[in-house]
Formats: C-alpha cells, sequence, structure tokens
C-alpha cells in the first residue's frame, strides 16, 4: 500500500502548526510525516511530494533523517523545493517536474551583540553549512567543496541541471528510451558468475520459494549489482586505512591542521564505504538464508556474535588478560592490545569499541533479566538485522476447524516482520578515583551500571518507541476496535472501569494479559472494593519478598514511562493497559561492544556500550488501553 506524505508551504515546529492551521495556511510540520510513518505497514510504500520553499532547517533535519530511516520512498518535485525542502529531497529516490526548480543556499539567521557575539554566529552557521551540505554530497556524490560553493552562491536549478548534478534521479514524464548498443568508454562488463546468479534470482522471482518476499529478491539483486562496483577486501581497506592515518599524522607534525583534517575526511568516506560493502553482505547473507529463531543466550554455553553466528564461549575474550585488558581500556582508555583486535570486525570510527567479555556480558543479561520487569516477560529472537519473517516464525499460529467454529476475533493472524537493527546506547562514568581496583570490582560495578541503563532504555521503548531509530512500542500500535476504556477529563478511575477493560479482553487472551501502569495509577486502586466488598487491588509478598501485586486477580506490571493518573496531561493519554508481553518480539544476539572518551569537565572517563537490537508487536489483540481524556 502506498502512503502519501506531503511537503507544502513552509516547514515548521510542531508547535507552530496550530499558528499556520488556524489561518488556513499551507504548512508541514514533522508530526505530520511522523503521523503517516507510523500508520505504515510491512511492505508499504511511502511517496513524497514537496513544494514548499522550505523554512526552519532543523524541522527539515528532522524530515530528512526520518525519511532516510525508511524503506522503499519515493520523492517527488511538483512546484519548488527551496533551502530545507530541498534537504528533504534528497532523502530517497528523487523525481522532478520539468517546470519545477530547486534551490539550494546557505543557512541564515539573525543576531545581535558585539563583535564576539558575530563572530561566534558566522561560525556557527558555517558549521551548520558544513553539517547540511552533507544531504547533497551523500546524494549525488560531489564534494563538499563544490556544495558548499552551490550554497553560497544561492543556486537555482532546473530539473535538467538538478539531474545532471545529480541531485535528483530523473525528470516526471520523461520518456525513457532503450538502450539498445554499448558505446565506447570506462565501463566493465558484469562477470559470467555474476549473470548466473542474476538469472538464477530472475527465475525464483518468477517461482518465489515459500516464505519469499518480493523485497528480499530485490535485496538480493541490489547486492549483486552493487557488488562489482565495491570491490575491495578487507586487506584493501586495512592498508589503504593505514596509508590514509600515516598521511594524516605526517600532515599534524607539520603543523597542517587543514590537510590532516582533509585527509580524515577522506579516511570516514574510506569507512563508509567500506560499512556498506560489509551491510550488503550482511544483508545477501541473512536474505540468503531460510530465518529461524535463535536462542538469544546461545547453544551449550556459546555466544552469538552481530552476524547471528555462534562462536564457542572459550575464546580469547574470556581470559583473565583480555578482562584485564578491557578494564584498564575503560577506566583509563588504554588502548586494547593488538592481539586481541578483530581484524574480520566491524571497523568504522564510529561505535567501534572493543568486545565485552562473553562471562560480562552473560551476567549483564542475567542482572537485566533480574532487574527488569517487563523484559523477563517478552519473545526473545536473534535473527540478523535485514531480515524479514513471518510472525508464525516466532510464534506459532493458532487455527480452528470447521466445528470449532469462532469469532475472528479470537483467531490469530499471521504476517511478516522486518528486523532492523538499531544501535542502542548507554553511557557510564567511571571516576578517576576508581582507577586503582581489582578485576572483579570493577566488573561487578559496570555489569550493574550497564544493566540498569539498557534495562530502562529497552522497556521505555517496549512501551512508547516510534519506531524510527528504535523499536516500536506497544502504545504506537492502533488499539482495536471496542478495545479501549476512556476515563472522562472530570471522573476519576472507578471499580466499573477495570470491569469494563477486562470485558474488552479477546478470550482467546485471557491467560496472558497483564496489567501495566506506573506505581501512583495502581495506589489509585488501594483500598476500593468490589460489588462483594473485597478489595479489588491487593500487594502480597513472595518468599523473596518482592512486592507481588494484582487487579482483579490479574497480575501487574509496573513501569516508570507511562503517565501516571492524577498527572496533568495536555492530551488523551493512555494511563494503563491490559497486553500479553509474550505477543511483543524483542530481538538481538546480545553482542556488546564499548567506545570510551573522556569528559574534559569532570575528568572523568565515560564508557559507551552498543548493543543492536529491535522490538515490535507481533500480535495486538490482547491490547486494552485505558485512555484518560484532555479537559477541553
Amino acid at each position: 500500500m502506498k502512503k502519501r506524505v506531503d511537503i507544502r508551504g513552509v516547514m515548521i515546529p510542531n508547535d507552530y502548526k496550530f499558528f499556520y492551521n488556524y489561518f488556513e495556511m499551507d504548512s508541514t510540520c514533522p508530526d505530520d510525516v511522523k503521523k503517516v510513518l507510523d500508520a505504515m505497514q510491512p511492505g508499504d510504500e511511502v511517496e513524497v511530494y514537496i513544494n514548499s520553499g522550505g523554512g526552519v532547517i532543523d524541522v527539515g533535519s528532522e524530515i530528512y533523517t526520518m525519511l532516510r530511516s525508511c524503506e522503499n520512498v519515493k520523492i517527488y518535485i511538483t512546484g519548488e523545493a527551496c533551502s530545507a525542502a530541498s534537504i528533504v529531497a534528497m532523502s530517497g529516490y528523487c523525481e522532478m517536474s520539468p517546470t519545477a526548480l530547486m534551490m539550494v543556499h546557505c543557512v541564515s539567521t539573525g543576531a545581535r551583540g558585539n563583535h564576539n557575539a558575530m563572530e561566534h554566529t558566522a561560525e556557527v552557521l558555517r558549521t551548520a553549512d558544513r553539517a547540511l551540505c552533507t544531504a547533497y554530497t551523500t546524494k549525488s556524490g560531489m564534494s563538499e567543496d563544490e556544495a558548499l560553493s552551490m550554497m553560497e552562491h544561492e543556486t537555482w536549478l532546473t530539473a535538467e541541471q538538478a539531474k545532471e548534478k545529480k541531485l535528483i534521479d530523473a525528470i516526471m514524464f520523461e520518456e525513457k528510451e532503450e538502450k539498445r548498443f554499448m558505446v565506447a568508454g570506462n565501463f566493465e562488463l558484469p562477470s559470467e558468475e555474476v549473470l548466473g546468479r542474476i538469472r538464477k534470482i530472475m527465475g525464483q522471482a518468477e517461482e518465489p520459494k515459500k516464505g519469499d518476499s518480493v523485497f528480499l529478491l530485490q535485496q538480493k539483486l541490489i547486492f549483486l549489482k552493487n557488488e562489482g562496483r565495491n570491490k575491495m577486501n578487507n586487506q584493501q581497506y586495512q592498508e589503504k586505512r593505514k596509508t590514509l592515518m600515516n598521511e594524516a599524522q605526517v600532515l599534524i607534525d607539520n603543523g597542517d591542521a587543514e590537510g590532516a583534517e582533509t585527509k580524515m575526511n577522506e579516511v570516514k568516506e574510506l569507512d563508509e564505504k567500506w560499512d556498506a560493502i560489509a551491510q550488503a553482505q550482511a544483508n545477501f547473507n541473512a536474505m540468503n538464508r531460510d530465518p529461524v529463531a535463535m536462542n538469544p543466550f546461545g547453544q551449550n554455553g556459546s555466544v552469538m556474535n552481530f552476524a547471528g553466528e555462534i562462536q564457542e564461549q572459550e575464546n580469547i575474550y574470556d581470559s583473565t588478560e583480555y578482562r584485564n585488558a578491557f578494564m584498564n581500556y575503560v577506566l583509563s582508555g588504554k588502548e586494547i592490545p593488538e592481539k586481541f583486535k578483530n581484524e574480520a570486525g566491524p571497523t568504522k570510527t564510529t561505535d567501534i569499541g572493543s568486545v565485552i567479555s562473553p562471562v560480562v556480558v552473560q551476567r549483564i543479561i542475567e542482572k537485566m533479566e533480574t532487574i527488569g520487569m517487563i523484559l523477563p516477560l517478552v519473545t526473545k529472537t536473534a535473527y540478523p538485522a535485514g531480515a524479514t519473517i513471518p510472525t508464525s516464525a516466532v510464534k506459532p499460529v493458532a487455527t480452528w476447524v470447521a466445528e470449532g467454529g469462532t469469532s475472528e476475533k479470537q483467531k490469530k493472524k499471521t504476517g511478516q516482520i522486518d528486523i532492523k537493527g538499531y544501535k542502542l546506547r548507554c553511557a557510564i562514568s567511571m571516576t578517576l578515583e576508581t582507577s586503582v581496583m581489582s578485576l572483579q570490582v570493577f566488573e561487578n560495578i559496570f555489569v550493574n551500571s550497564v544493566s540498569e541503563a539498557m534495562v530502562k532504555a529497552q522497556e521505555n521503548a517496549f512501551i512508547s518507541g516510534t519506531g524510527s531509530g528504535q523499536p516500536k512500542g506497544v502504545l504506537k500500535e492502533t488499539v482495536e476496535t471496542g478495545q479501549n476504556v476512556d476515563i472522562a477529563a472530570t471522573a476519576d478511575v472507578t471499580y466499573q472501569t477495570l470491569v469494563d477493560a477486562e470485558a474488552a479482553l479477546p478470550l482467546a487472551y485471557e491467560n496472558g494479559a497483564v496489567w501495566n501502569m506506573t506505581k501512583k495509577t495502581f495506589m489509585k486502586f488501594i483500598g476500593m472494593l468490589d460489588a462483594n466488598e473485597q478489595p479489588i487491588a491487593r500487594v502480597n509478598y513472595g518468599i523473596n519478598g518482592k512486592p507481588e501485586r494484582t487487579l482483579l486477580g490479574r497480575k501487574v506490571v509496573l513501569n516508570e514511562y507511562m503517565t501516571s493518573l492524577g498527572a496533568t496531561i495536555s492530551a488523551d493519554t493512555v494511563v494503563a493497559f491490559l497486553f500479553d508481553w509474550s505477543d511483543y518480539m524483542f530481538n538481538t544476539n546480545y553482542a556488546m561492544r564499548v567506545k570510551t572518551y573522556e569528559d574534559n569537565d569532570t575528568e572523568d572517563q565515560i564508557a559507551k556500550a552498543v548493543m543492536i537490537c529491535d522490538g515490535k508487536v507481533l500480535d495486538k489483540n490482547s491490547l486494552v488501553t485505558v485512555t484518560k481524556k484532555k479537559a477541553q
């Protein structure tokens, strides 16, 4: 299904939208785009139509980022794409009307103050220009100098000129003539091997395998198409990177900071190219095998790397020597010895860091499962990022025989899930005073700090994640008809509220659903009695002394990521919901890396732990929401 996004009029922050709506003026804010993207289903396409003179540059950057994060995006410039709107046009495949115009220019602002303030503002604007010009360079392949020159001269472009500069991919309505002959020039014919593999995939496209989608086939073709353009093995990459770094060091030693910066930019471009090759290979590998759900903790004491491959736990990263080296890296930034570096692993300049020992990772996982309220309840998988899988591969689908016919509401339906690879980061501070400590003490502190930060971020995403750059939360799903209970703005929660919510829960989802709310909301029910004068809210204490809460006999899971009853709300807000958390999939292989840097203000060593994960609702039929209405 195609979803349409209109970029019309001035591009404004969300808070200004009411003003433009009141005066019936065309405008676009990030929320306009977000609403469309949040409603997307797997396989949907996004069509973006642009006719805008631009606006706030931050808005353009935010919309650009949202669209770049989506698949199957097509952009059409129908009138003009100027300033911030031209940035949005760079976010995907773009066609331009032959009568349309594109304009690019430098960032502008108002300023006042003394000469220091003016000089500072000028530097900020130059920095903003360099940041934004990456949209043009990434799309077209032009150099940064060429892009900045175009911006500085406020360049207006026709469709032909924009196509010539590769800022767009095609001109709308342009007749596409079939190329019958190859002419002399700098080109390379594909190898017989590549031709054979393409013929094989094209044959698959005519008769797809069970579970194979058009998207997967497209990804396979894309990989083969780009394979010949990006030929570079790991050894060539390492040698070229080393050469560039040595050249940069020479320039630094000679006092040529500008030249060194240019050389470092070449290193970044090389890293990005290598990452693209590695990503293409990973996507192809994921698509070329049938996805199978795996135990996130591995098999027989093993762990899994980012590629989803099983590695034996007894390796160099579990040695005392490596664990001590890792401790020194986190506490003081001391580089990991060369023998522990994985030359075949990722090498991008951002988030490269060092591998966390499998022993420590296992402790982090165990700690997360212990302190988490929601994490232990979700369905955990370890599919490779980029895979598209049927929901039935994660949760079996129950079907009804003809004699046992029941309502459609009770039948679980299957569908497809696209697995993304989002980076989850958490930063912890290790003070200089802790630089002298035993390995055991360090690992205890590290495990506790990372576990707490990761659990909070994960469970917050499980509930309210946007699905853009992070997992999609339960409350971002559209609740089924009849499965929401409203509390009037002037009313308070009552016993009947719970009764209505329980009545809205389909019978097929009766057993696994739990209540989800904040502690403050739960306390609103304490002392409330049912028709038989029995308390509807109970708190029991288990053998370990941990409180166990129930409402009408149903388990309550508390969290800190929702709005509490009694709080001031600015819009209709879900304050409690029923949901079976086994119908939520959390996908990760739990492989973690750490990168360190020093906080110049505190002189503390900051360790940033990174893991790759995604999360999605498998079946939303167990979701029943309780919504507090906004006061009119």
